[in-house]
């Protein structure tokens, strides 16, 4: 099972995924059009939101961008949220999402906010299993 935390604040659209990554990337519209083998222009109308993208684009802005389309469509708040973690990273994994509990405001799990009694909770359920994993990590080398 995979948990997702986030920030409350509004979904973000294929489209504004889309030019985000272009720009991490340092790519322009034609030369993400040309990656993707389309047009300049229907690449144009992608971003602007004026022509929904195709399950064929969807699948291949997702190899260019090394995401899941899951991710670019606004279902999930990592590019990769279904990547399988190696056993040495579980404490990494589980030291980051104890970084994001004590550090952002309303957190919320399946698009609810949960309260501050429950993620002190949650932020030493989350520390105690980063520990176990450290220590389970050692065993194994």
């Amino acid at each position: 099972m995979i948990l997702l935390i986030w920030k409350v604040g509004e979904k973000m659209e294929t489209k504004d995924r889309i030019i985000e990554l272009r720009e991490k990337y340092d790519l322009n519209q034609k030369e993400l059009a040309e990656k993707a083998g389309i047009n300049k222009s229907v690449m144009n109308r992608i971003e602007a939101g004026t022509r929904q993208i195709s399950e064929r684009e969807l699948a291949k802005f997702a190899d260019i961008f090394e995401s899941s389309a899951d991710y670019l469509l606004g279902r999930a708040e990592t590019k990769q949220p279904n990547q399988k973690l190696a056993k040495t990273d579980l404490g990494t994994a589980l030291n980051q999402i104890l970084y994001t509990l004590e550090n952002e405001e309303n957190i919320c799990i399946h698009h609810t906010v949960i309260p501050d009694e429950d993620v002190k909770l949650l932020k030493a359920s989350v520390h105690q299993a980063a520990i176990l994993a450290k220590e389970i990590s050692r065993k194994n080398q």
